[in-house]
């Protein structure tokens, strides 16, 4: 996390006089973050967790220094500095944008790793400020994202006031804060107030994917869905028990109903929320083997996305198209159908409708001359997103031991045994 930060202030003050050396030194920046991630993750294996010792940040709230990670956390870091690298190297941005792209990089990073409430919600505001600067209409984007920061900070307060009062001192360690004992109706509302800050803060960031340059456009599409659905994963559901699955119904309706806005969409915000909805779908049947679909989904709505935007090559759009539809289709809603008919009949046709919308999104992509030059790097470039891909599509077995252990935990968080 901190070489992307430390590479965003060397960036911006290098300055746009020298563009092409503030060029080299965030890819080099973000290289460093690729290279060291992908190390703790050898390192780590997948069913090991990585963890640092905690440091007092700000002792009198209670807030610590507090990173770690194991899995699916490891694997979406991996990820985000892979595509960052990418998306940096194929465009050569200015230091006006390379600058908070690779902040907005740590930002993501220190999500997926935070083992702290007060630095996961930081990471969001972070990240929709990022995005905010990377934006060419930064007013669309801050509307939304100052909304969602205020109802997420607001969530936050609730909690930290209840930990206090349940414990008689102050701590935002996330492992604390999963003991919390919540009445229903507490439960409920902190579920729906959590929901509404994270829908409001993907928002901002797909309305940012449609306004900003193209370095940025690429992270974000590789960013988007995994940042609002590790939040839901990771902190909104664990820390709501029960109320997760009294709301399950009502939350796949919702996505279903977010799938089929794609028919609307003119851009990437309304196919950003669609992909948001498609995973949802699968991590509230709160059926293992649905869940481990969502979160796989997660992780291919990013590759196949990025994919689509790095290239207009027509085999490789054409590929991850196939790739969008086809790996939702079989480790979704199939294993939906297996346990809920009537959800799997309506979700259906909300991913039929967005499947339609992709294919539109690639025939479009198609349409556009690219330039010769430029196609042939991006080639090049689409060269490890695609291998990634294949090894989503053909061995899930492999990814099983990344995948089932966080399924297995979210499908048991809508267990009773914290009701009062």
């Amino acid at each position: 996390m901190l070489l992307p930060a430390l590479g965003s202030l060397t960036v911006a003050a290098v300055g746009r006089a020298r563009d092409t050396v503030a060029s080299v030194i965030a890819i080099g920046f973000a290289g460093a973050t690729l290279g060291l991630a992908g190390w703790l993750l050898a390192a780590a294996g997948a069913s090991a967790t990585l963890s640092t010792e905690t440091h007092p940040w700000i002792p009198v709230l209670g807030v610590s220094i507090l990173f770690g990670g194991s899995g699916l956390s490891l694997l979406l870091a991996v990820w985000v500095a892979l595509a960052s690298v990418l998306a940096l190297a194929l465009t050569r941005p200015g230091s006006h944008i390379a600058a908070p792209v690779l902040f907005f990089e740590a930002m993501v990073i220190a999500l997926f790793l935070a083992q702290d409430v007060f630095l996961v919600v930081a990471s969001l505001g972070g990240s929709s400020m990022a995005a905010a600067f990377m934006s060419s209409e930064p007013r669309k984007v801050l509307i939304p994202g100052s909304a969602g920061f205020t109802l997420l900070f607001g969530w936050f307060a609730w909690l930290y006031r209840m930990v206090y009062e349940q414990t008689g001192f102050v701590s935002t360690e996330l492992a604390r804060w999963h003991a919390l004992v919540l009445y229903p109706g507490e439960a409920r509302s902190l579920f729906l107030l959590g929901c509404f800050a994270a829908a409001s803060i993907v928002l901002a960031l797909a309305i940012a994917m449609d306004t900003a340059p193209r370095a940025g456009r690429l992270l974000m599409s590789a960013s988007v869905v995994p940042l609002g659905s590790y939040f839901v994963v990771r902190v909104l559901v664990p820390l709501s028990g029960p109320a997760a699955e009294a709301f399950a119904n009502s939350v796949m309706v919702f996505a279903t109903l977010l799938m089929a806005s794609t028919f609307f969409a003119r851009g990437w915000a309304w196919f950003a929320a669609g992909c948001q909805g498609l995973v949802l779908f699968g991590l509230f049947s709160f059926r293992e083997e649905a869940v481990a679909g969502g979160l796989l989904v997660m992780i291919a709505v990013a590759v196949g996305a990025f994919g689509i935007g790095l290239t207009r090559t027509k085999s490789v759009v054409w590929f991850f198209v196939f790739f969008l539809i086809g790996l939702p289709l079989t480790f979704v809603m199939v294993p939906v159908w297996a346990g809920d008919p009537f959800f799997a009949a309506i979700g259906t046709v909300g991913f039929a409708i967005m499947a339609h919308r992709i294919v539109a999104v690639a025939i479009a992509s198609g349409k556009i001359p690219p330039d010769a030059p430029e196609r042939r790097s991006a080639l090049w470039f689409a060269v490890p997103v695609v291998l990634w891909a294949v090894s989503m599509g053909i061995g899930w077995r492999a990814w099983e031991p990344w995948i089932t252990p966080w399924a297995r935990e979210f499908s048991s968080q809508s267990s009773s045994e914290r009701l009062p």
